[in-house]
């Protein structure tokens, strides 16, 4: 449980740095590296980000 609590941190770390750099290719490839349970996380802890989530995720 701790290792699944620190990852998430991490992700999420990791999600609003590359959210400040404001570079889609580098976001494109971070969310195209992760698990779909992963970016629905990150959409529900960062609401106000979904649709940049969806815009930049591969389908």
């Amino acid at each position: 449980m701790l290792d699944e609590l620190k990852e998430e941190i991490n992700l999420s770390e990791l999600f609003l740095e590359i959210i400040a750099k404001e570079d889609t290719h580098l976001l494109k490839e971070f969310l195209d590296e992760q698990n779909i349970s992963d970016v629905v996380e990150l959409v529900n802890e960062f609401p106000q980000q979904e649709a940049t989530i969806i815009d930049n995720m591969t389908v």
